[in-house]
């Protein structure tokens, strides 16, 4: 390629959707492209926006980034569309103006093969089934690394669209999987995220999720395993064994949905509302001080006053320590799209607004629980301010570094003191010297 080409990835959605498109961008680095940075002002060649659909806002929010990216990209260049919005709607997006290929969730891995194609004039043929766990990337720029095990649900939730986009659930190799986490702690990574649509129904012949946990603590040191969100319905017995473990770390996102069990009955959500509570309480004996998160929808379309009331009682009776409410939005192709539209949107904003600010109340609460205490965190580093992500989950500002010393934290594990808490900070200290030197640049690369 005589003059490399400017891409940039934009990325929508889930953690899992924002791993993938973070390793496209890999991918085309490693094919002899450059990064247009986003926020940098440079005009990009390559333009992909990696699109979500998981509900109407989120359908809007990938229209409107399109829309954007048709101005951004450079007189001649490409505007290509992937993701899961793409797969679901290709007709929809595919006729907004400047769109140049719509790449759907089977071609989505093959992605810069087919742009380099289409860029070379030479024929490339789109539908050609190809692995979801072919991606490839090291987060350069992060201190903590994605690993994708597993793929697309089986369940049919009557609000969730997800599995008409991602198909039925698929689970990577645990062999690749392990040989992944190993590399990924050679090149200095102190901590991996496993992650998948449906983590918990992750299954390699008799392998089930614990088991890879459990694989992955034998074949590496030092390294902590930090988990997804994961579905009530599939947190297997097994998984109580492993997370105590001390490099499991204590946080574990749970979704609850509704607080009703008529209204889980109506989502199709295969469990109720004691059974939930008897899984997070079982969590917290297991792993004490954990953070466990979780998401609610408002605005069922059979959810009744008395309903919502009922999610309240379970929300303050749970003790989360944080919160992820969403509006819900009619989705083609459910169940839920059959039912009558049983709630008016002045009640679900009124409903959505009253847990979110529970969500902030609690948020803080888990937080200066915390104050005076030292965690383990992760370093990372933002410019010229150093953070650390705790083992249970809570982003502290560590405000005793000298400036000329923060990158010299990039990708450490180091214990950090909890000072005090606002409402949108945690502010702590170091409770070590500086390390002699970086255990990474964060401008190093490292093919994987």
């Amino acid at each position: 390629m005589p003059e490399k080409l400017a891409v940039t990835v934009l990325n929508h959605g889930c953690k899992l959707n924002q791993y993938e498109g973070e390793a496209l961008l890999q991918r085309f680095l490693d094919a002899g492209y450059k990064n247009a940075e986003t926020g940098s002002g440079e005009p990009a060649d390559i333009v992909v926006v990696n699109t979500c659909t998981v509900t109407e806002k989120s359908d809007r929010k990938s229209r409107h980034t399109i829309h954007k990216a048709a101005k951004r990209k450079q007189s001649g260049g490409l505007l290509v569309v992937t993701g899961c919005y793409a797969q679901t709607d290709p007709d929809v997006l595919a006729a907004i103006e400047g769109v140049d290929m719509i790449v759907g969730m089977k071609d989505k891995p093959r992605l810069v093969d087919l742009v380099s194609a289409r860029l070379a004039n030479r024929p490339f043929r789109l539908g050609v089934p190809s692995s979801p766990f072919s991606y490839v990337s090291v987060y350069p720029s992060r201190s903590r690394a994605f690993v994708k095990v597993q793929d697309g649900c089986d369940s049919r939730c009557a609000y969730c669209k997800v599995p008409i986009a991602r198909g039925g659930s698929v689970s990577g190799g645990r062999d690749d999987i392990v040989s992944s986490v190993r590399k990924l702690a050679e090149n200095g990574y102190p901590e991996i995220v496993l992650t998948g649509i449906n983590l918990g129904d992750y299954r390699d012949g008799n392998v089930r999720l614990s088991g890879l946990i459990r694989l992955v603590l034998l074949k590496t040191e030092r390294i902590r395993i930090r988990l997804s969100s994961l579905e009530p319905a599939y947190f297997e017995e097994g998984l109580f064994e492993v997370i105590p473990e001390k490099r499991v770390v204590g946080h574990f996102h749970i979704p609850l949905q509704s607080g009703s069990d008529r209204v889980l009955k109506a989502m199709n959500r295969p469990y109720d509302l004691d059974r939930y509570m008897s899984l997070i309480e079982k969590v917290r004996q297991k792993k004490p001080e954990s953070h466990i998160a979780t998401d609610l929808i408002v605005g069922f379309p059979t959810e009744t006053e008395e309903d919502f009331q009922h999610t309240v009682r379970a929300v303050r009776a749970a003790e989360f320590a944080s919160l992820h409410v969403f509006r819900y939005s009619k989705r083609n192709g459910t169940s839920g799209a059959t039912l009558p539209n049983g709630v008016s949107q002045e009640v679900i904003k009124r409903r959505s607004e009253r847990l979110i600010e529970m969500g902030r109340d609690m948020d803080r609460s888990f937080r200066e629980r915390f104050i005076g205490t030292a965690r383990e965190a992760v370093c990372e580093v933002h410019g010229s301010i150093l953070t650390g992500i705790t083992d249970n989950y809570i982003r502290v500002t560590i405000e005793n570094v000298d400036p000329d010393r923060v990158g010299s934290y990039e990708r450490s594990l180091v214990p950090v003191l909890i000072r005090k808490v606002r409402s949108e900070a945690t502010i702590g200290r170091l409770q070590v010297r500086p390390p002699r030197s970086s255990c990474r640049r964060s401008d190093r690369r490292q093919k994987i």
